[in-house]
């Protein structure tokens, strides 16, 4: 397992910005964020000092430290900024970053808003949040249109879908076989390292560095938004509880301009000893769309019979179906079929090497630029020639 971790008012004059002028217009945008992050961050701390109720009271907490990092990522941005010829890589990082504090806010506002009491203060912090987001989206928007990407773009494979689907980030969660020893336990009461999921995101390196992994859970255990490569794993979908299904992935992209994404590359995937017996009762689909620009392949992997033949599953009604990019290339196996796929407007089966490029360890985390030094082995393009 490899990783990487609506609009505010913007008027653009009739005559395009010269280069000198696209860091500034970025950086003064995220100059006057900083404080409104800060602002945040400090609401969220004093608030779950103060707060009585335990799940409000885990909501602000978990928002703290999103937002801190968040602060520090614009604060580097910022940085990078400063310098007028943006190379490959400060590019990728600048990218990278501002999909980050995005996810952050997204993941602050997901938490306050199963809060079960519907305060003054939670009201406010969710406003706090909702401007960030907006604002969030914005400086993406910026960067995307004033910092056209040195990396290619994703063409659509049929139909107008639009060309968003790029490079890298960083980030991912998993559940492991009990015979291995996780890296962190999330346990709400008792023992455990962590008592909710945003503290185990939080303690997970900037860059993860692994291969080889067993992943098994029975729904989203693939989950979040992030940008990671899933190569040479095995999936191993487990028995679910009565009348449950089982979702492989659930991937979170939140904004079209957003660097993440999930690819599962030269992965096996199959059912697990108590799933197998009674895998015709429980249906088991390579994944859902937890978030409207959800973004998920599968490629050069081996699909046991296990997986239902239409392969994905919906979140809500028709939620997300046309803004999703789900794909599969050159996969395997008895449940590799794609006759009978669903036929949403987002799912593709692809069949351009160039598109499937884009999924690789060097086009969707930049592998290539720093993978080798940590030691960890990789395939940096197709496995399959």
């Amino acid at each position: 397992m490899i990783s990487e971790a609506t609009s505010v008012g913007l008027e653009y004059s009739t005559k395009r910005p010269s280069m000198a002028d696209h860091p500034n217009l970025l950086k003064a945008f995220l100059e006057k964020t900083t404080p409104r992050i800060q602002k945040a961050f400090e609401t969220a701390n004093d608030v779950s000092r103060l707060i009585h109720h335990p799940r409000d009271r885990t909501a602000f907490l978990d928002c703290a430290e999103p937002m801190n990092l968040s602060n520090d990522r614009v604060k580097d941005s910022i940085s990078i900024l400063y310098h007028q010829n943006l190379t490959t890589r400060s590019h990728e990082d600048l990218h990278t970053w501002l999909s980050g504090v995005l996810t952050n806010h997204v993941t602050c506002l997901d938490g306050l808003e199963e809060g079960s009491s519907n305060n003054y203060t939670k009201i406010l912090m969710e406003s706090h949040l909702s401007e960030l987001i907006l604002r969030a989206r914005t400086s993406l928007a910026i960067f995307v249109t004033l910092f056209p990407s040195k990396s290619k773009v994703i063409e659509p494979v049929t139909g107008d879908f639009q060309t968003w689907v790029t490079a890298g980030d960083r980030r991912l969660l998993q559940s492991l076989e009990k015979e291995i020893k996780p890296d962190f336990v999330v346990v709400q009461i008792g023992s455990g390292d962590c008592k909710t999921l945003n503290e185990a995101v939080a303690a997970i390196p900037d860059k993860s560095k692994k291969r080889d992994c067993t992943i098994t859970g029975t729904i989203d255990f693939i989950f979040g938004n992030a940008a990671v490569v899933l190569q040479n794993c095995k999936i191993i979908p487990r028995k679910p509880m009565t009348a449950q299904k089982n979702m492989i992935t659930s991937q979170g992209q939140t904004d079209p301009n957003q660097k993440t994404g999930t690819s599962i590359q030269n992965c096996e995937i199959f059912a697990s000893a108590d799933l197998e017996p009674a895998k015709d009762t429980f249906e088991t689909y390579l994944g859902r769309p937890w978030k409207k620009w959800s973004r998920t392949v599968v490629m050069e992997s081996y699909i046991g019979d296990v997986i239902d033949p239409a392969g994905w599953y919906k979140w809500d009604g028709d939620f997300a179906l046309e803004t999703l990019f789900y794909g599969e290339y050159r996969n395997r196996g008895p449940g590799s079929g794609t006759s009978a796929r669903v036929k949403w407007p987002g799912y593709h089966v692809i069949t351009s090497p160039a598109v499937a490029e884009q999924f690789t360890v060097a086009e969707l985390i930049q592998g290539g630029s720093w993978l080798e030094s940590t030691g960890v082995p990789y395939t940096e393009g197709f496995v399959y020639t």
